[in-house]
């Protein structure tokens, strides 16, 4: 497994101190997380670099400094929401990754390609409360969150 997969994995299973490491932007104000995913199922945004697949930012493009948005790649994962009887099973089933794609006309290389499609199955999970209101590393979002 690649240092760019297991980066990712733990950025997208909420791991705060990945995110300090890796130096991720992560701005995912509520209504950041829905949209057009499907039934039982929501989307998050974020940008990765084109060439390794390391996530670069997560949030809405209008909160996403110019400077990222014109390095990375806009991919967007979609995320599958567990049944009822899934959650109440034991162990409960977890949100998880089931799709990765993207919408722009840049396009990613081989490696990039598998490290996203490595993710799908993975858990979700957002960062410990705090995480979702702003930066990590303090830097001001394109807009002011709500």
């Amino acid at each position: 497994m690649s240092d760019t997969f297991a980066n990712n994995a733990r950025i997208l299973q909420g791991d705060r101190k990945a995110l300090h490491e890796t130096g991720v932007y992560y701005v995912i104000p509520t209504e950041s997380i829905g949209g057009n995913a499907g039934p039982d199922r929501f989307a998050v945004n974020g940008y990765v670099d084109s060439q390794t697949g390391r996530i670069l930012a997560i949030g809405n493009p209008q909160d996403i400094p110019v400077e990222i948005k014109a390095q990375g790649v806009r991919v967007t994962f979609h995320i599958e929401l567990p049944s009822l009887k899934k959650l109440l099973a034991t162990p409960p089933a977890k949100e998880k990754i089931v799709a990765v794609s993207t919408s722009s006309k840049k396009p990613l290389s081989p490696e990039a390609q598998a490290v996203l499609e490595g993710l799908k199955g993975i858990p979700f999970i957002l960062p410990p409360h705090g995480a979702s209101e702003h930066t990590i590393d303090g830097r001001k979002p394109s807009r002011p969150l709500p």
